[in-house]
């Protein structure tokens, strides 16, 4: 049986965000059929209502030190990892030659283009832009395989693998639909139907009755989604009746220090 490293950028606990809970469902569902290890940040521990779910191993590492996981990686086969986790890995992988699954769910560039807008043209901007292209070059070159949320992330990944001539005679013969080079890896979510146990809004918070209609904002106030349109139909429909009621479980990210706050959050605030 092959041994399979995920690498998880995200910390793994009680509360996480949409990056550890991928990893942490992601694992869980192979470990049921693969021997896995699930890395994750120094601090990071199973679930405890869902540590029974993973049957595989939990190796903390220190994020600023890649070389924490050099133990991991001689004992695996297959690593899937987030395209800076692979670059920050890269002495590493090309000493033991593991095959490599890129996780990429997440199109940092986009992002990172919504951070600062007012800064584009700065030096410090045109650095991480530059980095970036190093670190792609090095992904394209060294993935095995790339995984993607959807499929327009799959033409993202598609056109830059061919830009990178990996899209080629070979890859084709492999497989007409280039499924084997990047296919979809839904974002990670458990198995098991939710089951309704206990009221945590209706009736619970202040200002939500048992009756009202709730629509939930699924993740944190970042720079690239938009709440603000939400809070702006929020208002509107307040004037015709006062049922439906907004929710924002969580606008910034749990593991605190992780992910820095952006203006998004505050902007939020002030105009709820």
């Amino acid at each position: 049986m092959s041994k399979l490293l995920i690498i998880s950028h995200d910390h793994i606990g009680e509360r996480m965000a949409g990056v550890g809970i991928r990893y942490f469902e992601i694992a869980c569902a192979l470990a049921a059929s693969h021997d896995v290890i699930l890395a994750a940040p120094v601090g990071s521990h199973l679930p405890t209502r869902n540590a029974s779910k993973f049957r595989g191993e939990l190796h903390l590492y220190e994020p600023a030190n890649p070389q924490t996981l050099a133990e991991a990686i001689q004992r695996c086969d297959v690593l899937l990892a987030y395209p800076d986790t692979v670059w920050q890995c890269r002495a590493m992988l090309d000493g033991y030659t593991p095959a490599v699954a890129v996780d990429g769910y997440d199109i940092t560039l986009l992002e990172h283009l919504e951070l600062d807008p007012k800064c584009n043209n700065s030096d410090e901007q045109w650095r991480w832009l530059n980095q970036y292209q190093t670190i792609t070059r090095y992904i394209l070159s060294r993935g095995d395989l790339f995984l993607v949320g959807t499929e327009r992330q799959r033409d993202w990944w598609l056109g830059a693998l061919a830009a990178n001539g990996r899209v080629n005679p070979l890859t084709y013969r492999d497989d007409p639909s280039l499924r084997r080079l990047v296919d979809l890896l839904p974002y990670g979510i458990p198995d098991q139907r939710p089951t309704h146990t206990r009221q945590v809004l209706r009736g619970v918070v202040q200002g939500i009755t048992t009756n009202d209609k709730i629509v939930l904002w699924g993740g944190g106030a970042w720079e690239w989604l938009d709440p603000l349109t939400l809070i702006r139909a929020a208002e509107q429909i307040a004037r015709q009746r006062t049922d439906v009621k907004f929710v924002f479980p969580g606008l910034r990210h749990p593991a605190g220090d992780l992910v820095r706050s952006m203006p998004m959050q505050q902007r939020t605030i002030e105009l709820a």
